[in-house]
């Protein structure tokens, strides 16, 4: 095997090595249920209080924040994607509850519904709130998007 072969499988076997520990430790707030699902819980930031930033949002702003989301979650009741579930209605929806989207099996074993603070979880840091999902996103860091952002999905049709 010639030098440059060597050092593409090293590479490919750390990724591989890398990938398979991210997926075998279970990121902070989830923990195992009974019956093979796992919990996911909202962990509060100290930094900010979200019903604070929600009272002071910016709608407005978070439709602007919305257009990245745009490209594989729809907003319109009823409207299908097969990159993302539809995002019409999703406060108080259980975590994989779009029936016209089909989740991966690591999705579909979460138990939660989605509230304002699992969607700043989400935004904040998207593999601890939905592990080995399909979904890549780049984290929103400022807590004042985030509230814009939940904000705007909260005044279409319930979020």
């Amino acid at each position: 095997m010639d030098r440059e072969s060597a050092l593409a499988l090293g590479l490919t076997l750390a990724v591989i090595l890398v990938a398979a520990y991210r997926h075998a430790v279970a990121p902070p707030g989830v923990a195992p249920l009974a019956d093979g699902g796992t919990q996911v819980t909202a962990t509060p930031d100290p930094d900010y209080d979200l019903d604070e930033l929600l009272a002071r949002a910016n709608p407005g702003q978070g439709r602007v924040l919305y257009l990245q989301c745009q490209a594989c979650h729809p907003l319109v009741p009823g409207e299908r994607s097969t990159r993302g579930p539809n995002l019409a209605g999703l406060l108080g929806r259980p975590v994989a509850g779009d029936p016209g989207y089909g989740y991966s099996d690591e999705v579909r074993a979460l138990e939660f519904r989605w509230t304002p603070e699992q969607l700043d979880r989400l935004l904040r840091r998207p593999g601890d709130v939905l592990p080995r999902s399909r979904m890549t996103m780049l984290p929103l860091g400022r807590p004042e998007e985030r509230a814009d952002l939940i904000a705007y999905l909260q005044s279409r049709a319930g979020g």
